[in-house]
């Protein structure tokens, strides 16, 4: 337990340095470490608690192979569709990018789910990706693996469709957030330079990872308890068939 507090502290410094860099003649080294420092501690207490029995799926060289390919499409995927989208400006190499705050105040812990952010690439390639994102990415990215893992433990529901389409289809749906997310700004990208949506394309941004994380969380949890009570009572059900034989 002492980890945990550990790293639940660490979040809350990380918080309060990045809260606290508009005093700063220069934000940048405070959003950077703060935001570094409070997302790794999210990142760790989302794997130990509620992604525990996910990250423990991961125990060979084929579940890594599919965590891995997924994670690098849905990152990539996702800033390649934005860059052709809005015509961002792709770095030469790598950069760090940060948007300064004005002045003191709570309302720019909005800002940590946005800045600051990494970008890679040249003119063929980019990818541009806050902290927020990365994590996000992470968790989606092992919840779609683990749910996909039970739907294969599901042995007796093969051709039951009715059982096993309902949690392919909260996969496949969890697995194109990143797709939903581009193809929104794709549709509101015409009116963006007049900022009316801009408060609703940041809400996307953010909600969107969020609502498909906790419904792909509640996917896996429901798909292991129907294939855990189905596994336990497929024994039976065989002697059953034996008998009436």
């Amino acid at each position: 337990m002492k980890i945990e507090l550990f790293y639940f502290l660490l979040s809350l410094l990380g918080l309060a340095f990045f809260l606290i860099s508009p005093i700063f003649p220069s934000q940048f080294p405070f959003q950077l470490g703060g935001g570094l420092v409070f997302w790794l501690g999210i990142g760790y207490l989302l794997l130990r608690f509620p992604l525990r029995g996910v990250v423990s799926c991961l125990r060979d060289r084929v579940t890594w192979g599919v965590f891995l390919s997924y994670l690098t499409v849905h990152y990539v995927a996702y800033s390649l569709l934005l860059d052709r989208i809005l015509g961002i400006s792709p770095p030469s190499v790598f950069s760090v990018t940060y948007a300064p705050m004005g002045s003191l105040n709570l309302e720019n812990v909005v800002g940590l789910f946005f800045t600051p952010s990494l970008s890679l690439g040249g003119s063929w390639f980019y990818l541009d990706l806050s902290f927020f994102s990365l994590v996000m990415g992470l968790v989606i990215g092992l919840l779609v693996v683990g749910n996909l893992i039970e739907l294969r433990r599901m042995t007796g529901l093969r051709r039951n469709l009715s059982l096993v389409g309902l949690p392919l289809l909260g996969i496949v749906s969890g697995s194109t957030c990143c797709i939903s997310i581009a193809t929104i700004v794709a549709y509101y990208a015409p009116v963006l330079a007049l900022g009316t949506f801009s408060p609703f394309l940041d809400s996307v941004y953010v909600g969107l990872p969020m609502i498909t994380a906790l419904f792909l969380w509640i996917n896996y949890g429901t798909t292991r308890r129907v294939g855990g009570a189905l596994r336990e009572a497929r024994p039976d059900s065989v002697r059953g068939r034996g008998k009436t034989i």
